[in-house]
């Protein structure tokens, strides 16, 4: 099975890499990023000849070696986004571009040379909403605007993939995940009121789990997540 990982150097991409290359299930990984991503320590001995890191410069226009490398994968998840902390960092427009434009054109890359199925995941988050009805309390109580507006731009997102895969006929299938914080021992722990938590091994092994053997529903919660995630773990 060969996946791509977008956003491999990041904070749950590297967590993608690594335990998908321990997985015999995945005999190609992919790893997408700006940058160079490292194979993990761990996997140098057994599977650096099933690792590819690509770099790619441009998240909307493909270039042919990128689009060769991705070509024929049967499953993506999809990491890029700015985060909730940073989203005030960058203009709104970048914001959208980032988190919204790059993950609608992977998939639409992705859906002209893959596999007969792609299973496809979009991460996003627990106070992501697809509709201002459903804007969860913890936004409206604030009555931050920005976060508002950032929060239905990524639920927009949602919508654009879970319909793009609607009108596959069946070639494609995705997923939305919404972890609520997400927590490793080398990261800070946070909590904050009405935002629940999972581990970061966890969290991707519940993902992997899920493209390999097909998803559960549509929309994963916070909730799902730790339940999938804790089985493979922990069996």
């Amino acid at each position: 099975m060969k996946i791509v990982i977008g956003g491999s150097s990041g904070f749950v991409g590297v967590e993608l890499v690594r335990q998908a290359l321990l997985d015999p299930a995945f005999t190609s990984v992919v790893a997408l990023s700006r940058r160079e991503t490292a194979l993990p320590p761990a996997n140098a001995n057994t599977a650096a000849d099933k690792f590819t890191s690509v770099v790619c410069n441009d998240f909307l226009t493909y270039s042919d070696s990128v689009q060769k490398a991705v070509e024929g994968a049967d499953a993506c998840i999809w990491t890029i986004a700015v985060t909730p902390s940073k989203m005030k960092t960058v203009s709104f427009e970048e914001n959208t571009k980032i988190s919204r434009d790059y993950v609608v054109h992977a998939i639409q890359a992705l859906a002209t040379s893959s596999k007969p199925l792609l299973r496809f995941i979009y991460i996003t988050g627990a106070a992501v909403a697809r509709t201002r009805s459903e804007l969860p309390e913890i936004l409206t109580a604030r009555g931050d605007p920005e976060l508002i507006e950032y929060s239905l731009m990524r639920g927009d997102a949602e919508s654009k993939i879970l319909a793009f895969a609607e009108q596959s006929n069946g070639a494609i299938q995705a997923s939305v995940v919404r972890p609520g914080m997400i927590l490793a021992p080398e990261r800070e722990t946070r909590n904050i009121p009405g935002i629940p938590t999972i581990e970061r091994v966890d969290f991707v092994a519940a993902m992997l789990n899920q493209v390999k053997n097909g998803f559960e529903k549509d929309t994963l919660m916070n909730d799902d997540l730790v339940r999938i995630g804790q089985k493979v773990v922990f069996g």
